[in-house]
């Protein structure tokens, strides 16, 4: 089947789900009249998005990516979410970002003055998950989360060497009350000079959003490729 006269992202060869569809209205204006529709049953796959035209093929729909939410700590009972996502490579990593805001939202955990804590969990058979970890704590702890998960499903889709093959996706969000956020006001070098492969010692001068400041002893190894210098 072809579809439409113009692209739809102008994506070249894509994979998305084709269906039935129904226009339900149309929203008239003066700017950009539109169409409201709800989409059917599924009957394909859509192939090609160019610029001149869109096209598919009758038959069974996509594989579509499992992703699943877990959100705990805002206050009820851990909430679990399920969603499937198209395996765009511009796409895929928006759309997990939205489904971890999304599930936040549904959980009542969107307030400004809390630490959001995320795992986002890359699972593909044959080879171990790999599991990525950080904190998020700001004006917009939310806002930052989707950034946050999408980045490094974002690197991974666009990487150079060939197309990434998932089993799933799965993101583990933990809403704590208060802003765990620090902000480091000074470092400073204990040793004059370190070789590569010895240990460096730091004193880090930290402050904590609306508190006290503290000093921190931070020790790292200095990597053996290091130049001199």
């Amino acid at each position: 089947v072809l579809i439409f006269g113009h692209p739809l992202f102008q994506s070249g060869e894509v994979r998305l789900p084709l269906s039935t569809a129904s226009i339900t209205t149309i929203v008239a204006s003066d700017l950009t009249s539109f169409k409201l529709g709800v989409r059917g049953r599924a009957v394909g796959t859509l192939s090609q998005d160019r610029r001149a035209a869109m096209s598919g093929r009758i038959g069974p729909p996509p594989r579509l990516l499992p992703i699943a939410v877990d959100v705990a700590g805002v206050g009820r009972a851990p909430q679990h979410f399920r969603f499937a996502s198209i395996e765009d490579r511009l796409l895929a990593p928006q759309l997990v970002g939205v489904a971890a805001i999304n599930s936040l939202l549904e959980s009542g955990g969107l307030g400004g003055n809390q630490t959001l804590r995320w795992t986002l969990r890359l699972a593909r058979k044959g080879t171990p998950p790999l599991t990525l970890s950080d904190v998020v704590a700001g004006d917009s702890p939310a806002g930052d989360l989707g950034g946050a998960v999408a980045g490094p499903l974002r690197f991974l889709f666009g990487n150079p060497y060939g197309a990434l093959q998932l089993d799933s996706v799965s993101v583990a969000i933990e809403a704590v009350p208060g802003r765990d956020q620090w902000t480091l006001r000074s470092a400073r070098l204990l040793d004059v000079a370190v070789r590569p492969g010895g240990r460096l010692r730091i004193e880090c001068e930290v402050e904590r959003w609306r508190g006290e400041r503290t000093v921190v002893p931070v020790t790292m190894t200095v990597p053996e490729e290091t130049p001199e210098g």
